[in-house]
């Protein structure tokens, strides 16, 4: 019995988190930027540039590394996020709040075995920035052949090379 009791705690606590994250959202952007100029800072030390040097580009410097700027690397952890829930490799519970569209209808569509459905009909901010809306809608939106990826490093390499050549359109909610 307290086993259980302990297993519905854990799992309130997850969804609690999860669902806060559409709070945070906004303040993990102004983090993200704090990040970014770390990172910048780290670019400039490893390149030897000075800080007075206004001209410096940094996504030159980020390339040359093979880095992902903060943003993209945040989206990279949340559709690494997004494979491990659908791929059974996170707790179960996770997948309790993503519906795929082949679970709604028999449709035969292109995207149809691997795509999130996600309710267009929404309109709250708030919910377009939560993880479930944002992650969801970048995920369908990349290739089937990285999202059919036969493990997690293998999709965790697919998605980087796929950041880092810069296909992907990062939506604006």
């Amino acid at each position: 019995h307290n086993h259980q009791i302990h297993q519905n705690h854990h799992i309130h606590q997850n969804r609690q988190i999860l669902q806060n994250h559409q709070i945070h959202h906004n303040h993990q952007n102004h983090q993200i930027q704090k990040i970014q100029k770390i990172q910048n800072m780290c670019l400039r030390f490893i390149f030897n540039i000075r800080k007075r040097n206004r001209n410096t580009d940094y996504n030159t410097l980020l390339k040359q590394l093979g880095w992902l700027n903060m943003k993209e690397k945040t989206i990279k952890n949340g559709l690494v996020m997004m494979y491990k829930i659908l791929n059974g490799l996170a707790p179960n519970y996770l997948a309790d709040f993503i519906t795929l569209t082949s679970d709604i209808h028999n449709i035969n569509t292109r995207r149809r075995n691997n795509s999130i459905w996600i309710n267009k009909h929404i309109t709250s901010k708030i919910h377009r920035k939560s993880f479930y809306f944002f992650i969801a809608n970048i995920y369908n939106s990349i290739p089937e052949n990285i999202k059919k990826s036969k493990s997690l490093n293998c999709f965790k390499k697919a998605i980087h090379k796929y950041l880092f050549e810069g296909n992907l359109v990062i939506p604006r909610y």
